[in-house]
C-alpha cells in the first residue's frame, strides 16, 4: 500500500537517505494498530524510536502470538527484508525484556533457534528476523557494522 508523497527532514543516523519520503515506506493495519516498515536503513536503536516518533509512532510493540504472526507474514511478503528494529531491551537485567517505551514487561517472546545468545556480550535489543527459522533475535543495540530496517506502530485511527 502506497502513500502520498510527503517530505520531512530527516534529523537521526541513517544509512541509505537524509531526506524522509513516505512514498517509500509499506504499511499494513491489524486490529486498532497500523505498522510501517521503514525503507531506510539505521544501525542504531536510538535512531530507530526517533524515526518512528517522526510519525507519532513508536517501535512496534510485539504483544501477542497473532500480532507476531501478522507481522511475520508482513515482512516475508519482502524478501530483502531480513531483519526489522521492534521493541524490546534487556540492558537493565539479563533477560528480563522491557519495552523501551514504557518499561513493561514484553509479554511475547517468540525466540529464533539458538536465541537469546547475548554473543557479543551486549545484545541487549530485539529484532524480527526471518533467519532460521524466523523469529526474534536479541542483537546489539548500536551495530553499525549491519544496519537495518524499522517496524513502527501506532493506534489505525491516525495516518501515518
Amino acid at each position: 500500500m502506497k502513500m502520498l508523497l510527503f517530505l520531512l527532514p530527516l534529523t537521526l543516523s541513517v544509512v541509505e537517505s537524509s531526506i524522509l519520503d513516505t512514498t517509500q515506506l509499506e504499511r499494513i493495519s491489524f486490529g486498532s494498530k497500523t505498522y510501517l516498515i521503514s525503507k531506510i536503513l539505521v544501525d542504531n536503536f536510538q535512531a530507530a524510536q526517533q524515526f518512528c516518533n517522526n510519525f507519532g509512532a513508536y517501535v512496534a510493540e510485539v504483544d501477542t502470538e497473532g500480532e507476531f504472526q501478522l507481522l511475520q507474514a508482513f515482512q516475508r511478503f519482502y524478501p530483502e527484508i531480513q531483519n526489522l528494529y521492534i521493541s524490546g531491551s534487556d540492558a537493565a537485567s539479563e533477560n528480563t525484556w522491557v519495552h523501551q517505551r514504557t518499561g513493561a514487561e514484553v509479554g511475547f517472546l517468540r525466540w529464533t533457534t539458538g536465541q537469546p545468545s547475548n554473543t557479543w556480550g551486549n545484545e541487549n535489543c530485539l529484532e524480527l528476523t526471518l533467519a532460521d527459522a524466523s523469529g526474534m533475535n536479541d542483537m546489539k543495540c548500536i551495530y553499525p557494522e549491519r544496519p537495518i530496517r524499522i517496524l513502527c506502530e501506532k493506534d489505525a485511527s491516525s495516518n501515518f
